[in-house]
């Protein structure tokens, strides 16, 4: 796509279509129909356009951010925009509340993405996708840095909301999973859930030191993910001959792993071993990890902090 489109969601401007009638062709050979009228407001030189795009392929949906917190931001310069049949020729139709549905090969619209698509939706080169975009606003560059950082503040309050909503139901399924089963555990403010079966030493880590860890994990419905172990990867038949199992070694604090090990490990002393609950909002959050760590999992530890290292 255009080096000028900015994405303030993570997908790239990359369009898709399917045909029906009542098009209308450019010379160049875009058919494109307009769904929805604009209020005549066109973008000028510079102007950013905030746009609502739906991608579809043989009816599938690929693409849809008509309900996104994160829109598609383009950047409005008539020296980059050509017509020449592709998504840039409907940006040259676009005004305020316009909405236009037109039809793509897939080849000519996902151009660099074109690769990762083909496998997904089993494209070809010649198949038609039907991209539909509407400039929901116009904006000026003042405009837009205003409309910017109310977005981000809006993103963050919800983000935060949810948070707090996946931190509750986080705890409470720990909780109740330690009551069921007859468990003492100790807590932290953050959430963090941990049972002491082994004391060590005296000897406690500090932010920065290295530290050499052994564990194994599952999630909290018991579904074993990994071990540093070889006796429990093979009791759990994952074992690797090709991996050599021994403790994990990392700088404590440094955020080299999840945020509820770094929380977890400072509280042991060397020799400890402990059995750790940790929420998922201290662990993976909503990205799932391989195929047993779902998205939100609430995952326990068997940890033993075997050494520190100078």
């Amino acid at each position: 796509m255009n080096n000028h489109i900015i994405i303030i969601t993570l997908f790239i401007l990359n369009p898709l279509l399917f045909g029906c009638s009542g098009y209308t062709k450019t010379p160049t050979g875009l058919e494109y129909k307009t769904i929805q009228k604009g209020n005549g407001k066109k973008p000028k030189e510079e102007d950013y356009i905030i746009l609502k795009v739906t991608y579809l392929v043989h009816k599938n949906i690929m693409y849809d951010n008509t309900h996104d917190h994160l829109p598609t931001v383009y950047q409005y310069k008539t020296e980059t925009l050509k017509k020449d049949g592709s998504i840039q020729e409907i940006i040259l139709l676009l005004e305020e509340q316009k909405k236009i549905e037109a039809k793509i090969e897939a080849k000519k619209l996902l151009r660099e993405s074109w690769i990762h698509f083909q496998k997904k939706f089993n494209l070809q080169e010649e198949t038609i996708i039907k991209v539909t975009l509407q400039a929901e606003k116009i904006l000026s560059p003042k405009e837009y840095n205003t409309w910017k950082e109310q977005k981000i503040q809006q993103i963050q309050k919800e983000k935060q909301k949810k948070m707090n909503t996946q931190k509750q139901n986080d705890i409470k399924k720990i909780d109740t999973y330690i009551q069921n089963n007859n468990l003492q555990a100790e807590s932290t403010a953050s959430g963090l859930r941990y049972i002491i079966t082994q004391k060590g030493n005296e000897k406690f880590p500090k932010p920065g030191q290295k530290v050499k860890v052994h564990y194994t994990g599952k999630t909290l419905e018991g579904n074993f993910f990994d071990s540093s172990l070889a006796h429990i990867a093979k009791e759990n038949q994952v074992y690797n001959a090709q991996r050599k199992y021994s403790p994990i070694t990392f700088t404590l604090g440094a955020k080299q792993v999840i945020a509820g090990w770094d929380e977890a490990i400072a509280l042991f002393s060397v020799g400890t071993k402990a059995k750790v609950f940790i929420p998922s909002y201290l662990a993976y959050g909503d990205q799932a990890v391989g195929s047993v760590i779902k998205a939100n999992s609430i995952l326990v530890f068997d940890i033993e902090l075997v050494d520190i290292v100078n």
